[in-house]
C-alpha cells in the first residue's frame, strides 16, 4: 500500500511540476514576443512603467538576442531568435506617437538583424570532433552581442532617438535592407554537422 502511495505521489510530484513549468513558461511567453517580419509593435506592448535616464528619454526597448545549442557528438541543433521583453519596455505618455513607435520598432529589428548575423557567421564555422566548438561559439555570439548593441547607440545617436526625420528613414531602408539581405538566415533553428 506505501509502495502504491509513494508512487502515486510521485507521479503527482511530477505533474505538478511540469505544470508549474508549463505556467512559468507561458507567463514568460506571455510578457515576450519573438520578432515575426509581419507584427509589428503597438504602445499595449511596452508593460513597463516609464523610467527615463533623463528627461529627454521617450521609450525604451528592451529586446535580446536568444541563443541556445546542444550537441550529440555528431551534429549542433542551435536555436536563436529576437525577444522583446514586454515588461522592461516602456513609453512615456506624452511621447505615444507614430514616429517614435516606428523608431522603437527598428530597435526590435536591429536585434534582428544582428541575430540573423549571428546564424551567418556560426554556419560558416568549421567544427570537427577534436574543436573545443564551445568557445568559438560563445566568442562569436559575444562579438555580435556587443555589435548589436554598438550598432543600437549608433542608430540612437544618428537619428537624435527618432527626432531626425530623414537619417530615421535612412536607417529604416538600411534595417530593411539588412534584413532581406540575410533573409536566408531567418530559421530559428538550424544544425551543423561536426567532422
Amino acid at each position: 500500500m506505501y509502495l502504491k502511495a509513494n508512487l502515486r505521489f510521485k507521479r503527482l510530484k511530477h505533474l505538478w511540476l511540469c505544470s508549474c513549468c508549463l505556467m512559468m513558461y507561458n507567463l514568460v511567453a506571455a510578457q515576450s514576443i519573438k520578432w515575426q517580419a509581419d507584427v509589428l509593435l503597438t504602445f499595449d506592448d511596452f508593460k513597463s512603467k516609464p523610467k527615463p535616464a533623463d528627461k529627454t528619454q521617450a521609450a525604451l526597448t528592451a529586446s535580446t538576442m536568444v541563443f541556445s545549442y546542444k550537441s550529440n557528438g555528431k551534429t549542433i541543433q542551435f536555436e536563436m531568435y529576437s525577444l522583446f521583453d514586454q515588461n522592461n519596455s516602456w513609453f512615456v505618455e506624452e511621447a505615444k506617437t507614430p514616429a517614435i513607435l516606428m523608431h522603437e520598432q527598428m530597435h526590435f529589428n536591429i536585434t534582428e538583424w544582428h541575430v540573423r548575423l549571428l546564424r551567418q557567421q556560426l554556419s560558416n564555422m568549421h567544427l570537427s570532433n577534436h574543436y573545443n566548438f564551445a568557445n568559438s561559439i560563445s566568442k562569436v555570439y559575444k562579438a555580435v552581442q556587443q555589435q548589436c548593441a554598438q550598432m543600437q547607440k549608433k542608430y540612437d545617436k544618428e537619428t537624435n532617438h527618432g527626432l531626425d526625420e530623414n537619417m530615421q528613414m535612412m536607417w529604416q531602408a538600411k534595417v530593411a535592407d539588412a534584413l532581406s539581405e540575410l533573409a536566408q538566415f531567418d530559421n530559428e533553428k538550424f544544425e551543423m554537422v561536426i567532422d
